[in-house]
């Protein structure tokens, strides 16, 4: 009996010793089964789907490029929306801008056309590396054309459409193109290859200038019937800061000197001349040299003339009155003593001029504007030799 139960015994724990292991392999074997199925699914499934993933990433590819295109035409879209066509009966503003790169010093010009507030037409130039001067000039507008330097080039622009009407031109740094009734184009060159070029509304350059005795710099152009005059700064600062060119050939005509803030107007005429004393001789600044009325007597009623073709701001008169050369001749000649001064725009004023050498300061009562200031001579100081009336010097300062 007892042979038996330690039989049964053995037995037992044999059951129970292999039902453990068993209980052991499988809960072994079951995540590593597990495991390699899940990694077998998966590359399964990537070797039997993977033309259809390729295809399926090719779709969401495209969809995300179309999707990128849309937006880009969107866009596109919306800039152009916001272009406007333009009227030609409508006048246009134009805006100029510049953004400074700091990184590598170079400036970005952009112009922007507008009319009623909507924008027409821009344009863009390259970049350019920044420098002490403007990187663009002031607009000028002559009938459909559009003038304008950036970066020392000159531009000519279709206003209606922004599109280029020449290939640029060097001229050089410009205050501002200058266009005549012919539609000739004048532009000084500050650091440019001239002191002043002429071009043809095609932009061919015409002629060109090389700078005066003793000029630096040339400032600005004005363009008065048949002349061109730039304004200069002089190294003397004592010589001649004005020059005057003819238009057609560029042939160098006469030099002045203007004073801070004097306007200049380009013609004198007189109603009456004695040889030898012109009307220029009251524009050149000299108290050497002087204007005579070529009449037998004093000259009452005799008159000057100064013209423009621009209307000129002006608060004041400046005449050297009498000749002023020296003071014998200045007594021996005839001066003024009451005169009419008449503007263009209808406006007139009598001034008393003093019997002595030095200037007569004659003041508005306010600003004017006017093209054209006649100079009458109403009453004279009586001479102490020679009946010829003289006047030295006729300035105008706004």
């Amino acid at each position: 009996m007892k042979k038996w139960v330690g039989f049964y015994m053995v037995c037992l724990i044999l059951i129970l010793v292999v039902g453990c292991t068993t209980e052991e392999k499988t809960f072994e074997s079951e995540p590593i089964e597990i495991t390699q199925l899940e990694i077998e699914t998966d590359e399964s499934q990537e070797s039997q789907g993977g033309e259809n993933s390729d295809d399926q990433d090719s779709v969401e590819s495209s969809e995300q490029e179309n999707d990128h295109e849309e937006t880009n035409t969107e866009e596109t879209n919306t800039e152009e929306s916001n272009i406007v066509e333009a009227n030609i009966n409508e006048p246009i503003i134009y805006k100029m801008d510049s953004a400074l790169n700091k990184e590598d010093g170079t400036v970005l010009v952009k112009m922007d056309a507008y009319q009623n507030d909507n924008v027409i037409w821009s344009k863009t130039w390259p970049k350019s590396q920044l420098s002490q001067l403007d990187p663009y000039s002031q607009v000028t507008e002559y009938k459909n054309s559009v003038y304008i330097e950036v970066h020392a080039n000159l531009y000519g622009l279709d206003k209606l459409t922004g599109k280029e009407l020449f290939q640029p031109v060097r001229t050089g740094v410009t205050s501002k193109p200058i266009v005549d009734e012919g539609g000739f184009i004048y532009c000084e060159g500050y650091f440019g290859p001239y002191f002043l070029t002429k071009l043809s509304p095609e932009g061919q350059v015409l002629w060109t200038k090389d700078p005066p005795l003793h000029a630096i710099w040339p400032l600005k152009v004005e363009v008065d019937q048949d002349n061109v005059y730039v304004h200069y700064q002089n190294s003397e600062n004592t010589d001649y800061n004005l020059i005057q060119y003819q238009k057609t050939d560029g042939k160098a005509k006469l030099s002045y000197w203007l004073e801070e803030n004097e306007v200049f107007f380009s013609n004198v005429s007189a109603s009456s001349t004695l040889d030898g004393y012109p009307t220029q001789n009251l524009l050149d600044g000299l108290l050497e040299t002087g204007w005579s009325e070529g009449e037998s007597d004093y000259g009452i009623g005799q008159t000057l003339m100064f013209e423009s073709d621009q209307n000129k701001a002006l608060s004041k008169i400046i005449i050297e009155n009498g000749y002023q050369k020296s003071e014998d001749l200045f007594y021996a000649n005839g001066r003024v003593k009451k005169i009419r001064v008449t503007l263009s725009n209808d406006k007139s004023y009598v001034f008393d001029l003093h019997n002595n050498m030095g200037n007569n300061v004659l003041t508005f009562d306010e600003m004017q504007s006017a093209n054209k200031v006649e100079i009458e001579i109403l009453e004279i100081y009586p001479a102490e030799k020679y009946t010829d009336t003289v006047i030295s010097s006729v300035s105008f300062f706004k």
